[in-house]
């Protein structure tokens, strides 16, 4: 990829998880108010939250349609460029 006129590139490699019905709400990111805080005082502190193993950055949209996601982070100890990478891709079915 060329960013701001320098070429870049890295190497990764990630284990990958299929969720069939989502990942499991482990932290509550769907529930309204959980240990007396609300969900948008949750999402300003988890912004701020350093990056964990198995710990996958909270989905950008909840609702109550079906989902199924796929995390993804590096290899720990990987030969690759990055220290912790993580992500999440979620699908969820276009309503109508």
């Amino acid at each position: 990829a060329k960013v701001i006129g320098i070429n870049f590139s890295a190497t990764v490699t990630l284990e990958v998880r299929e969720w069939p019905t989502g990942i499991p709400d482990y932290f509550h990111f769907d529930d309204d108010v959980y240990e007396g805080q609300s969900r948008q005082e949750r999402a300003k502190l988890e912004r701020k939250r350093s990056l964990a193993r198995y710990h996958f950055p909270r989905p950008f949209a909840t609702s109550s349609l079906p989902k199924k996601d796929i995390s993804m982070q590096s290899v720990e100890n990987d030969d690759g460029e990055f220290r912790l990478y993580q992500g999440v891709w979620r699908m969820t079915p276009l309503p109508g």
